[in-house]
């Protein structure tokens, strides 16, 4: 858990960016989830940074990563057809 001056917008710092901080401990706050308790650090924030989302890695045509050993719509016996 961190404290952090000024506000942080929740659109930006949304579920699945990562985020790096550094800052002075300040104690440990307890909280449940479900039955189970958990201690958590307290900070206080002096360095925030966000991380740019990852991109993603999948390409628009799936067999480019087998180049140049397989591309099926190029594999025919007879490119122009049989005469």
């Amino acid at each position: 858990m961190a404290l952090c001056k000024g506000y942080l917008d929740p659109v930006v710092y949304s579920k699945g960016r990562q985020v790096t901080l550094a800052g002075r401990v300040l104690s440990t706050r307890t909280d449940t989830v479900g039955e189970i308790i958990y201690v958590y650090p307290l900070l206080a924030c002096l360095e925030v940074y966000l991380w740019l989302p990852v991109p993603d890695t999948r390409t628009l045509y799936p067999y480019d990563y087998w180049w140049p050993w397989y591309r099926p719509y190029w594999w025919r016996p007879y490119p122009f057809g049989r005469f």
